[in-house]
């Protein structure tokens, strides 16, 4: 799973930050966001871990096999450019 963070439709390609499984200690790198499945609407099931640092593009009609598109907060949206931001520098 992945949050898109840009799209360029005339390419197909979209810019995404993974989710993975929490792993103890995952909050101490400042390019990782511990989302708890209670906070931001819900989006996950279990505690998750965005890996900003592992921003990718990708091949939308290639590599994309399911697309839902819950609601990602503001606040959620602010994180995720901030950790972006001290990532890339």
């Amino acid at each position: 799973m992945a949050i898109v963070v840009s799209h360029d439709p005339p390419s197909g390609e979209i810019a995404v930050v993974p989710l993975t499984t929490y792993r103890a200690g995952d909050e101490k790198y400042h390019s990782n966001i511990v989302i708890n499945p209670h906070e931001y609407g819900g989006i996950v099931s279990n505690i998750t871990t965005v890996k900003v640092g592992h921003i990718r593009s990708i091949d939308k009609k290639k590599r994309i096999t399911k697309l839902i598109r819950p609601y990602v907060s503001k606040t959620l949206q602010m994180k995720i450019r901030e950790a972006i931001s001290k990532s890339i520098g």
